[in-house]
């Protein structure tokens, strides 16, 4: 029913859109919520470009994190358990691990040497008489320096830090106490090394809590009633005429339609294509919002310059092409170690550009797919007219660099809006009191003896 709803309304009420590989300007209402959320707009850009922005803040930016997935052995990697009384297995256990936040606020710089210099130890006994919260912050840091025959202490609070609202890093375990008949109260013994990776790998490593976008509703009055009139005739089978002569009925329609059906009513080009993007993004409050867009930009131009030779040059090792079995002139291009991200966005900017714009070299047919889900491939379909590799090849390479330099030009964009400084919300919480700074613990009862 909801298909009957014109997706092209009147063209005089359309907005006319921008090449945006050609913009000055593509952020807008840049606000800073609180620490760690910034809301904007993106526009005008097409919905697949931002998207990718979307995919490459999920899956593309770095952090570090204790890597606990399972071995051939029934071990976990990076997370080694010792000894654990807690009700959880030690693969539950590991994993609770891996998704603590690390605070390494320059990802880029920990590679394998720094990795294997720090050493995270957690090794907690229930020696009293009432229950005891295992949280982050008893981690024991060591850092192995040249000029220190013993390791140093390293406090706590360098890789771990309070989380709201409970004013405390975060909780591991709980631990029973001793028990009367001398039964000794739990312990966790473990250590850990942490390493960088990013959220394609494992959603351990996503710097964000949340990086989410939806269509900018249109605010012109015009616009708003063509689409709530048009909503009920195909939606509700209502003449809006006569829904006029019952305020009330007509009311009660109005509040229905601004619920959630005008959603629908956003900014569009000719086409009925959405061009703008309101962005929430929130980070887990290890990398702020600014490093994370402008790194997610990075990402994606990285990701394309890799095959912007693909045209003159050798076929890069994870890159495969032969003849398509399809039914048209063309041509399967295999890459291997992506998927929707790189798929998605060269197929965009091919057919906007290659077949119903002007730019060449011309194909017929530009599409991917991804063969299965537990398949880390991406295949790319490519048809040429000429029947020619070379044109395929040339294609890809005109895709890849357009795509690069958009996202450079996103990228700076970014940091020309965001270095001015955020407009910060005017509802934020005012400031925090001493009293409200301190660590608070959850206050629990003795447990009952045992039988």
């Amino acid at each position: 029913m909801l298909d009957d709803l014109p997706q092209k309304l009147d063209p005089a009420l359309t907005a006319t859109v921008q090449n945006p590989t050609t913009l000055d300007r593509m952020f807008e209402n840049i606000t800073q919520l609180n620490d760690r959320t910034y809301t904007f707009r993106m526009t005008p850009f097409h919905v697949s470009y931002a998207n990718t922005l979307r995919r490459a803040i999920l899956t593309g930016v770095e952090s570090v994190a204790f890597r606990a997935d399972m071995t051939e052995q029934g071990t976990t990697t990076d997370v080694v358990v010792r000894k654990n009384d807690t009700a959880m297995t030690n693969e539950m256990l590991a994993h609770r691990i891996g998704l603590l936040p690390v605070h390494v606020e320059d990802p880029l710089a920990w590679d394998e040497e720094k990795s294997r210099r720090f050493n995270f130890t957690l090794n907690v006994t229930n020696s009293g008489t009432a229950l005891l919260d295992v949280v982050a912050s008893d981690f024991v840091v060591t850092e192995e320096r040249p000029d220190s025959e013993e390791p140093v202490p390293v406090p706590s609070e360098t890789f771990f830090r309070p989380v709201r609202p409970a004013r405390d890093t975060c909780l591991i375990a709980t631990l029973r106490p001793k028990q009367i008949g001398g039964t000794a109260g739990e312990q966790i013994h473990l250590t850990a090394r942490a390493t960088k990776g990013t959220g394609r790998e494992n959603a351990r490593f996503i710097p964000v809590s949340q990086c989410s976008y939806e269509y900018s509703r249109d605010s012109d009055p015009a616009r708003i009633k063509q689409y709530f009139e048009a909503w009920l005739q195909n939606a509700k089978k209502l003449d809006p005429q006569a829904v006029r002569q019952e305020p009330d009925r007509y009311a009660a329609l109005e509040r229905e339609f601004n619920t959630m059906e005008i959603a629908r009513c956003f900014i569009q080009d000719e086409r009925g294509e959405p061009t703008s993007f309101d962005f929430t993004i929130e980070s887990v409050g290890v990398l702020d919002v600014p490093y994370i867009v402008r790194r997610a930009c990075e990402v994606v131009q990285a990701m394309c310059m890799k095959y912007v030779n693909i045209g003159t040059g050798e076929m890069p090792h994870d890159v495969s092409i032969s003849p398509t079995e399809k039914r048209l002139v063309g041509f399967d291009i295999t890459f291997d170690g992506h998927d929707h991200t790189l798929g998605n966005l060269l197929q965009t900017w091919l057919v906007e550009n290659h077949i119903q714009g002007t730019a060449e070299p011309r194909i017929t047919f530009a599409g991917y797919y991804i063969p299965h889900p537990l398949t880390d491939k991406m295949v790319m379909t490519i048809g040429v007219a000429d029947g020619k590799e070379e044109t395929a090849r040339a294609a890809i390479a005109a895709a890849a660099r357009g795509c690069a330099d958009l996202f450079n030009t996103v990228r700076e964009n970014w940091i020309a809006a965001s270095t001015g400084g955020a407009q910060r919300a005017q509802a934020t919480a005012a400031p925090a009191t001493a009293a409200s700074n301190q660590k608070l613990r959850v206050r629990r009862t003795a447990a009952a003896p045992r039988a």
